[in-house]
């Protein structure tokens, strides 16, 4: 019974703290993808406000082209907001959300994505929420860095355990070169994965990187920790 306490405080400590490192996730994200656009398109338009020419074609056409930046930064800010909470997760499932981002994402990087499950039975809740995270953050660095032709994903479940392994025939990378301390998708993973007692493994090289995630299902321990 002790060790069941000491384990359970122990995974309370990481959920905050894994909660703490997704919040500076979140600022880094917004930072990058909003901020830094937001400041670039002010500037140029004091620097358009400021000059004493007569407004000519020239001025038009850079404000049409700053009205479009502006647009694309506000529907980056939406995606942000859909990635942070995907409503159709509750709405609809985790298979059927899996399948459409897979849809979505082969559309925009022009490579084939395979989702294949063996799920028959229902997911816990709070495993659905963390299988659906560490999916969306692999596919994101797929679509970021990988330039893969080729994205599969299985999802498969014992009674016991569910596996989910992600795989592409990318660039792969450098595992020695990755900053477990900094914030990035490959920590967020592991961080989900660990958070429910679950592991985490990748491996990279020339001939892709495939992602493997083991979870144990057990409905006993937490069963409302969820990120």
């Amino acid at each position: 019974m002790f060790k069941d306490i000491s384990e359970f405080q122990t995974k309370i400590q990481t959920y905050v703290a894994a909660q703490e490192k997704e919040r500076e996730w979140v600022s880094i994200e917004i930072h990058d993808r909003i901020v830094q656009n937001l400041s670039g398109i002010l500037h140029q338009i004091n620097a358009l406000t400021l000059c004493k020419k007569p407004f000519n074609k020239d001025k038009r056409d850079k404000l049409d082209e700053l009205s479009g930046q502006l647009n694309n930064t506000i529907i980056e800010a939406r995606s942000i907001m859909r990635e942070l909470c995907p409503s159709t997760l509750t709405r609809y499932g985790l298979i059927r959300l899996i399948q459409e981002e897979s849809i979505h994402l082969q559309d925009e990087m022009h490579c084939e994505i395979k989702f294949n499950h063996s799920l028959t039975k229902a997911v816990p809740p709070y495993l659905e929420t963390t299988i659906y995270r560490i999916v969306h953050e692999a596919l994101l660095n797929a679509k970021k860095y990988s330039q893969a032709s080729q994205i599969v994903v299985d999802l498969n479940r014992t009674d016991k355990n569910i596996s989910l392994d992600i795989c592409d025939n990318g660039i792969g990378f450098c595992l020695k070169n990755v900053d477990w301390i900094r914030p990035s998708g490959l920590q967020s993973m592991r961080q989900r994965a660990e958070i429910v007692s679950g592991t985490f493994c990748i491996r990279s090289g020339v001939k892709g990187t495939c992602i493997h995630v083991l979870l144990p299902i057990i409905n006993h321990i937490m069963p409302t920790l969820s990120l």
